[in-house]
């Protein structure tokens, strides 16, 4: 299904005002409110055919996203520059393939443990 390019901009300005309320909520009980506070003031003007007025809202929502940008928005942890981006990066083609040179695995010097839940051979 396919929608208007002007229906897929008024989402993502919703989407993106809800991202900067979330920003500036401490609490979800606060971003709950922001939420419907935005909610509302887009049902304000979602019978408006008038294209005029819809450009001079559109520019009026936008220059409000400006206006109330956070200066370091949330971040999803494993998103890029997140706080666990790239913790757990694969293991190198070299050392995979020619090994780590004088380390000795200690599962193979002591043996290996069992698990309680897991017998491992």
């Amino acid at each position: 299904m396919s929608y208007s390019p002007h229906v897929v901009h008024v989402r993502a300005l919703f989407r993106q005002s809800l991202r900067t309320a979330f920003d500036w909520s401490s609490s979800r009980e606060g971003f709950r409110q922001s939420a419907i506070h935005i909610r509302y003031l887009f049902e304000e003007h979602r019978n408006l055919h008038n294209p005029k007025r819809l450009q001079e809202v559109i520019k009026d929502t936008e220059a409000k996203l400006a206006q109330f940008a956070h200066p370091e928005p949330y971040r999803y942890p494993t998103s890029p520059f997140g706080s666990k981006y790239e913790r757990n990066l694969p293991v190198p083609d070299h050392v995979v393939n020619k090994g780590l040179g004088d380390y000795h695995d200690p599962a193979i010097t002591y043996g290996k443990f069992e698990r309680n839940f897991v017998n491992v051979d």
